[in-house]
């Protein structure tokens, strides 16, 4: 598991997690700075979630660093294909920690 989504080394990050797809084992939190729109690299998280590591992703709020309230706005903020928040959220932490949805 890979936290801060290995800011400042987004796109390095990005290449480890496609190389990696195939193992299954490797789950990357981008956390909340990395959602916060135009900071660097906030977008090719999204576009990462939305087209080949939706299943690979966690959401993380990093409270009480920020407030959680604040955090799950600007994830909002971005504009998801179907399903995929759902996977971010929830349905991905549930498969990694083996708990029922």
């Amino acid at each position: 598991m890979v936290v801060h989504g290995a800011f400042p080394f987004t796109n390095e990050m990005l290449g480890v997690m496609i190389a990696n797809a195939a193992l299954g084992n490797l789950w990357v939190l981008p956390d909340f700075f990395q959602f916060i729109p135009g900071f660097a690299g906030a977008q090719d998280w999204v576009n990462a979630a939305n087209h080949y590591l939706s299943d690979r992703m966690l959401y993380a709020s990093s409270y009480p660093v920020r407030p959680l309230k604040q955090s799950v706005d600007e994830f909002g903020r971005f504009s998801y294909e179907p399903g995929v928040q759902e996977n971010l959220l929830a349905k991905n932490a549930a498969e990694l920690f083996g708990m029922p949805i």
